[in-house]
């Protein structure tokens, strides 16, 4: 995609927004400093929490850190089986994607670029046909930046979680066509 190219329903994605951005496999460090990241209000469900500190540096998971331009750890993201949400059952016709961007950056404008990296580098380093991912209902700014990249509501399940039933959308998105594996 070049830098202005009109997505469907005249949502943009400015190319230059997802080369800020640069993805790498998380370290200890990284990890420590993500399980202090606190979201508040409805968004203390994505808080980080270091019991989870084991699950960003097991390899299988496949965590890799995000930073800006300037090298500045803004955000991670995770590929396959931990992106998924417990109590919803997944099939393998598309690569899962969990992410989160550090909770002071959220709500910026910044979201579109952020994903947009995450989904070229999925699609350069997996080469999958489709991408998921799984986000609650609630979460319109997470949602709307999702289908600036051209994911789109596939499912809906509500599930109980903090003693309240809640809605969750998985959302997925085809992939380039010369990305994907023959």
């Amino acid at each position: 995609m070049t830098a202005g190219q009109r997505l469907p329903e005249g949502r943009v994605v400015d190319a230059g927004a997802r080369a800020a951005y640069r993805l790498r496999p998380t370290v200890r460090a990284d990890a420590e400093l993500f399980c202090t990241w606190r979201y508040g209000g409805l968004y203390t469900m994505y808080d980080q929490r270091p019991e989870l500190r084991a699950n960003y540096l097991e390899p299988s998971f496949r965590y890799h850190s995000v930073s800006d331009a300037r090298g500045a750890l803004v955000g991670f993201c995770c590929f396959g089986a931990d992106a998924r949400v417990l109590g919803i059952t997944y099939d393998d016709s598309a690569l899962d994607i969990g992410l989160g961007m550090a909770p002071a950056l959220t709500g910026r404008g910044q979201g579109a670029g952020f994903v947009a990296a995450i989904v070229d580098f999925a699609q350069g380093h997996f080469r999958p046909s489709a991408l998921r991912l799984t986000v609650a209902a609630f979460n319109r700014r997470a949602i709307t930046v999702y289908e600036r990249n051209r994911f789109a509501a596939a499912e809906r399940h509500q599930l109980r979680r903090y003693g309240v039933l809640l809605d969750f959308v998985v959302m997925k998105r085809r992939c380039e066509a010369s990305s994907a594996a023959p």
